[in-house]
């Protein structure tokens, strides 16, 4: 009897243990809900291939099953972009599938309104696939130069006395959008748009905002010249402000009248000169050469 109690003891420990692993085994079918997925792919360079390819962290516990770039011009009659086609300066829509790994779920496959990112741009759920996982995300870029632009160059032309100040004359190298453009000038208490014609020997101030183009990539930091000058440059924001100064010329001087040639006086053949003395010995002079004729020749 007392055997088989401790059989029956053993029989229970051995089944307490065996409950208490059931318990601790995953339970199935129980998935982890991704939340935050970091696509990087390669931006579109206009005239450059498509790329196909992606890069995911390496715990993001999902891969990239297809990617296809689509022109966003006729995007319902168009088909993807070749893989021996070129990109445009247009937008793109980027079309990217995942799927996810055993035991974890993408974000939105939830019904929820979650979003991956690609690139730092959010891309947002197209469809989904339930019998897999996989799910398909949509963003779009905007296909930019491999120039990268690190130079402004703008061309002031000198302020012309008398004419009206206008701003559509001064230009600048492609890459920027020019937002405003102004001339000014100091009324003595502020500086006010210049309205009125030029004026010699004065300082005029021009204002000009920049905004960054999307098709073009930019240097950090962006050199500015005016009529091959070095100025700095401010942000406003994402854009670039420059502000620079215009001198007018001095007022042009009045041409001088060239001085006659000295005329000799005919009675005694000198020059006169300008004295009231002079003068009358000149009068007197060309009233006698005017009676006797001309002594002097």
């Amino acid at each position: 009897m007392k055997i088989c109690r401790k059989t029956l003891s053993v029989l229970l420990a051995v089944l307490m243990l065996a409950l208490t692993g059931v318990c601790l085994l995953p339970t199935a079918g129980a998935v982890t809900q991704l939340r935050d997925v970091n696509v990087t792919v390669s931006h579109p360079i206009i005239g450059q291939h498509p790329s196909s390819e992606a890069t995911l962290p390496a715990d993001a516990h999902c891969v990239v099953k297809k990617l296809e770039w689509w022109p966003s011009e006729n995007y319902a009659e168009d088909t993807p972009l070749a893989a021996d086609a070129v990109f445009a300066d247009q937008v793109y829509i980027l079309r990217i599938w995942l799927r996810p790994k055993t035991g974890y779920a993408l974000p939105g496959s939830d019904g929820h309104e979650s979003a991956i990112s690609v690139n730092g741009t959010a891309a947002y759920v197209a469809a989904y696939n339930t019998a897999t996982g996989e799910v398909e995300y949509r963003t779009q870029f905007r296909a930019r130069t491999d120039n990268c632009i690190s130079e402004l160059e703008i061309y002031a032309p000198i302020p012309v006395i008398g004419e009206i100040p206008d701003a559509s004359v001064i230009t600048t190298t492609p890459g920027f959008l020019t937002l405003s453009k102004v001339i000014q000038v100091y009324d003595g208490q502020k500086w006010v748009n210049a309205i009125s014609a030029y004026r010699a020997e004065e300082v005029y101030r021009v204002r000009m905002l920049f905004a960054p183009i999307d098709c073009y990539t930019y240097a950090d930091e962006i050199t500015v010249t005016v009529n091959g000058e070095s100025i700095n440059v401010g942000r406003s924001g994402e854009n670039y402000l420059v502000i620079f100064s215009l001198q007018s010329p001095a007022a042009p001087q009045p041409p001088e009248t060239p001085e006659e040639p000295p005329v000799l006086c005919a009675w005694c053949g000198k020059v006169h000169g300008k004295t009231f003395f002079e003068k009358i010995k000149a009068l007197i002079h060309s009233l006698l050469a005017g009676v006797f004729g001309k002594r002097f020749k």
